[in-house]
């Protein structure tokens, strides 16, 4: 069988791609990038936002479109939040939200491990490597914890075989993903077993090997974690923490544990204790009842703080989510607007 895959999304979602890839190769399929030679189709979605929602139903649409024979099978959140709606699109769209399942479901005589385990990265030098899944924050917009609601860690022992796995096959850097990756936690020899525990066994166990970290929320960076950082030379200097707002009172209606100057305040101390540090962030413009000089507010934030890079994203209702309920929705040419403000900020 011939298997193409696409994937749309985060970090842990092109990691659990990676999964399946493997798992299917191990059991004699063949890997396609081309749709027209592909006897199965695996959409791997993301639902964060509606336009990824839409660009899962487009790619389904143009696969059948091209090879209309072929099984296609969508996979990931969107497939978790809206199984009716995506089974509308045609008979030939199979759902199956839980990814573990994939080979039983269709029909392999051998079923996959639950262990998530990679040994290469598709198209990539360096790997992704998912050691933790879930949230439990349920920020007002936010749908993931609706669709990732299962906190889980990823127990040493499993780790680190993969990452020998992957430095067998020359990657000499991963970037550690999880949807709270600040979160990890597991027990090791009868006590709690933590991310900075769990660096430093990486650190002290491959000599060779270079840490990059996906994203962290402001409240998980400890000044060990800092330390850490500023003192090695194989863990990249390198921050994603999501602000979403810097105004005080949009930041109350998301439902994020901390206000503009609380962050401002974390972040000047993380610049401080770590020189060269690069420092990227997310925004979110336009969600409801944002008053032009609460949009001001962030703006003003962005231009007063150091980010490398922003990542502006015009507000997305989510269906089930306590934002989406909100009154005061903006008109999407001045979500527009905003998103333009602040990309030159």
């Amino acid at each position: 069988m011939k298997i193409y895959f696409y994937t749309s999304g985060c970090r842990v979602n092109q990691y659990e791609t990676q999964v399946l890839r493997e798992q299917f190769f191990a059991k004699g399929n063949e890997l396609t990038e081309n749709i027209a030679d592909a006897d199965i189709c695996i959409i791997n979605s993301c639902t964060v936002t509606n336009n990824a929602d839409a660009d899962c139903r487009q790619v389904a649409r143009r696969i059948l479109r091209i090879r209309p024979e072929a099984k296609i099978i969508i996979t990931g959140c969107y497939a978790v939040s809206s199984k009716e709606e995506i089974e509308k699109l045609s008979p030939n769209i199979k759902v199956i939200s839980d990814k573990s399942k994939l080979l039983k479901e269709l029909n392999n005589k051998n079923s996959c491990t639950d262990i998530e385990t990679i040994s290469s990265f598709y198209k990539h030098t360096r790997a992704f490597v998912k050691i933790q899944d879930g949230c439990d924050a349920f920020c007002s917009y936010c749908i993931v914890p609706h669709v990732r609601p299962k906190m889980w860690s990823k127990l040493k022992k499993d780790l680190f075989a993969e990452i020998e796995a992957l430095i067998k096959n020359n990657y000499l850097e991963v970037i550690l993903c999880g949807i709270r990756l600040g979160k990890y936690k597991t027990i090791e020899n009868g006590k709690d077993y933590k991310l900075i525990e769990l660096v430093k066994d990486i650190l002290a166990q491959f000599n060779s090997l270079k840490v990059h970290f996906s994203s962290f929320e402001i409240g998980e960076i400890t000044d060990e974690l800092l330390d850490m950082m500023a003192n090695s030379n194989r863990i990249v200097r390198h921050f994603h923490i999501p602000l979403q707002s810097g105004d005080d009172d949009i930041l109350k209606k998301m439902k994020r544990p901390y206000t503009s100057k609380e962050f401002e305040k974390q972040i000047k101390h993380i610049y401080s204790r770590v020189p060269n540090l690069e420092l990227t962030t997310d925004v979110i413009v336009g969600f409801p009842g944002e008053t032009e000089k609460q949009f001001n507010n962030t703006l003003e934030f962005a231009k007063r703080n150091r980010f490398s890079k922003l990542h502006i994203f015009r507000y997305s209702p989510r269906k089930g989510t306590p934002a989406a309920l909100m009154p005061g929705r903006i008109d999407p040419a001045e979500t527009k607007r905003r998103a333009k403000l602040l990309l030159n900020a």
